[in-house]
């Protein structure tokens, strides 16, 4: 990468100094001792940029399943994960989606999530606790909650405030607000890559999690999903899932 730009680069320090090069950048001849003159600057400096992250939560609908939904809704977290990116703002935008469902005559509310994956501040507690709020989709009552929630209930908090390394504080909001899980144990993630090795299994921790707050709402039988398919892993996750025991239709 050339930078043409006149202008000088960031300057955060010094690399006599044992300032870290080359990200942080120097107009200078950083070795007088060695031919030419070296002038690295930031990596990026004076490079044009439009920096998008565009993220989606879906629900769906198997068709000829007796299956019905009304009343989908969505909405955002007011708490954000946010990066400087190339001189932009890059936001993680998070939220929830959620529906009123049917299946052959057992219904019940059901809210699917992402909670943020970066481990910085508060922000993942902050948008759990948001979504089990009043008056939020989480607070309906009779809801199944489906989602990552990047948020291990056995992992201990660590290196807070800065984060909570995925965590089980933000599961943890999730449960006080009269949540239970309704899922078979096993771990849920740890591939990282869908290119992995066949070899490599769920290693890592249980961060993808289906809930419940009506106790009526009992698991009848689950599972990971941990397999390859076409010579690729499904997901960098393992698919959790769950048939549930739904309390019948109440007619009056």
């Amino acid at each position: 990468m050339v930078d043409n730009n006149p202008a000088a680069g960031p300057a955060f320090g010094d690399p006599t100094s044992g300032g870290p090069w080359p990200f942080d950048g120097y107009d200078r001849d950083i070795n007088p001792g060695a031919p030419g003159v070296q002038t690295p600057v930031c990596l990026f400096h004076g490079v044009d940029a439009d920096g998008r992250l565009t993220m989606r939560d879906a629900i769906i609908m198997r068709k000829g399943a007796g299956v019905k939904t009304r009343n989908a809704q969505r909405g955002h977290y007011t708490a954000q994960f946010r990066v400087g990116v190339l001189g932009s703002t890059l936001e993680f935008t998070r939220g929830w989606t959620s529906v009123q469902a049917t299946v052959r005559g057992r219904s019940f509310h059901l809210v699917d999530t992402h909670l943020e994956s970066e481990n910085n501040g508060s922000i993942r507690e902050d948008q759990a606790g948001q979504l089990v709020a009043l008056g939020e989709p989480g607070a309906v009552h009779n809801t199944i909650l489906v989602g990552d929630l990047n948020s291990d209930p056995s992992i201990q908090p660590k290196n807070l405030p800065d984060g909570d390394n995925s965590s089980n504080i933000a599961i943890n909001r999730v449960l006080a607000a009269g949540y239970s899980q309704v899922e078979v144990p096993g771990l849920s993630s740890g591939h990282g890559e869908l290119l992995n090795d066949l070899s490599d299994r769920l290693v890592d921790s249980r961060i993808d999690h289906i809930l419940t707050n009506n106790p009526a709402i009992t698991l009848r039988s689950g599972a990971i999903l941990d397999g390859i398919g076409g010579g690729l892993w499904a997901s960098d996750h393992g698919g959790v899932l769950s048939v549930l025991n739904v309390p019948g239709k109440k007619h009056k």
